[in-house]
């Protein structure tokens, strides 16, 4: 904004109100902010999408194996059988835990 009619000795405006250009400096500032933010908060997402998928991939590793399915269908079985409501305690107490 200038000065009405006002000129410096050089014929040029004189520039009275400066608040428009740190309004700019203000809001480039508020970017630079928010870009670091998003950088930090696109990093933390990786990170937490690499350890969930370790987790899943665990999980679907010791449910899908054999041993597993076999020892689960036997225990669905035999507890479903009439007199064998016990059986299956005394079955996790007998067999190894996998390591």
């Amino acid at each position: 904004m200038y000065r009405d009619g006002e000129e410096n000795q050089t014929g040029h405006r004189v520039v009275d109100d400066l608040t428009p250009y740190r309004r700019l400096v203000e809001l480039q500032k508020e970017m630079i902010a928010l870009s670091r933010k998003n950088e930090h908060s696109r990093r933390e997402r990786a990170v937490l999408r690499e350890q969930v998928a370790r987790e899943v991939a665990m999980i679907v590793r010791r449910r899908t194996s054999f041993r597993h399915r076999l020892r689960r269908s036997t225990t669905q079985f035999i507890t479903r059988l009439p007199g064998f409501g016990l059986l299956p305690n005394v079955l996790k107490t007998l067999t190894p835990k996998p390591s």
